[in-house]
């Protein structure tokens, strides 16, 4: 036989059934003693904290490459790798660099004669006023950039020609006989 629906079984099965989390003090059927509240348990809502993403390695900084190293006079059809004594010419690195702008590189010019003017991969240089003999002028160039860095050398033949040409003049003069042709009468 089924027990009729009466004002205080709905009541207590809100109570009961957890909308309100327990009995209410001096409700009858509670024991009729004031209870403290059941606290309800909250839903725990997942929180997704997504993984942090790695930080790649950086790239392996790789050194420049020199593809070009010439060194050229100014005057017309001037061979290159030749200067005169005491002549200016134009030396020039032709460089490339997979992580850095050849402007920020840093380059390094040097040679035990003569001397450079500018900054960069073009500068000038200017030969020694004098010269002995023939002489062959190794122009060095180091290319930096961060703990890289790459040499490269042009060799320049550096010659006085006014003085060479009067010694070559001066010795075939004295090595060769002058004839003297007969003559007619």
């Amino acid at each position: 036989m089924a027990v009729p629906a009466t004002p205080f079984r709905r009541a207590r099965a809100l109570i009961s059934g957890g909308l309100f989390g327990g009995c209410v003090g001096g409700l009858a059927g509670c024991g009729g003693s004031p209870a403290q509240p059941t606290p309800t348990p909250q839903p725990q809502i997942p929180i997704v904290v997504p993984a942090p993403t790695p930080t790649p390695p950086p790239a392996p900084n790789t050194a420049p490459v020199v593809t070009g190293l010439t060194a050229q006079g100014s005057r017309r059809h001037e061979p290159a790798n030749l200067a005169d004594a005491g002549e200016e010419i134009m030396v020039t690195a032709a460089v490339t660099d997979a992580e850095t702008a050849v402007d920020r590189l840093t380059f390094e010019w040097s040679s035990p004669v003569g001397t450079f003017a500018g900054a960069g991969p073009s500068v000038r240089w200017r030969a020694p006023a004098s010269v002995p003999a023939p002489l062959v002028a190794s122009l060095q160039l180091r290319v930096v950039d961060g703990d890289q860095r790459v040499e490269r050398t042009v060799a320049v033949s550096v010659h006085d020609h006014a003085r060479e040409v009067g010694d070559m003049a001066t010795r075939s003069c004295a090595t060769s006989r002058i004839r003297r042709w007969p003559r007619r009468p």
